[in-house]
């Protein structure tokens, strides 16, 4: 942690900047790639009614992307790499990531060493995973449901 932070400091965050930000984000794929989910307007409209802020973050650059995560109070998103975004994360903030088929512990660790609040969810597709130790890298459907009970009590 000591040396991402060290890093993040080299990169000249400005977390007082004025630029507007959002304390709650849902971070996103990009539709058609490895496990990015096929009811993509669906989850963005109610990310959006819970007044999350739907990034997709292949679209704005790194320092952004930190400076993004630097603020945000609450973050949810789909497992991928941009939720290595959580090591800039404040103490005290949480991470839900929705995970497609099986549990990689990365962001469960980097939350645990930044005192973070981490939680994730398994959608029902994971039933369908045979072999839960290796991942499966096709679309899913994120269960509308689901989703919105997550948003509605992080």
């Amino acid at each position: 942690r000591k040396l991402i932070l060290e890093i993040v400091d080299e990169i000249d965050l400005d977390i007082k900047e004025q630029r507007k930000f959002h304390e709650k984000i849902f971070i996103l794929r990009p539709q058609n790639r490895v496990r990015s989910v096929t009811n993509m307007d669906q989850i963005i409209k109610i990310a959006q009614n819970y007044n999350y802020q739907p990034i997709m973050l292949e679209n704005i650059s790194v320092k952004e992307q930190l400076n993004l995560f630097a603020k945000a109070k609450k973050v949810t998103g789909l497992h991928g790499a941009g939720l290595v975004n959580s090591y800039a994360m404040q103490p005290n903030t949480s991470l839900i990531e929705f995970c497609s088929n099986s549990l990689n512990t990365s962001y469960l660790d980097i939350c645990n060493s930044s005192q973070i609040h981490y939680g994730y969810v398994l959608t029902p597709d994971h039933l369908n995973n045979k072999e839960r130790w290796r991942p499966v890298y096709e679309t899913y459907e994120l269960c509308p449901l689901l989703a919105e009970y997550v948003l509605e009590f992080l």
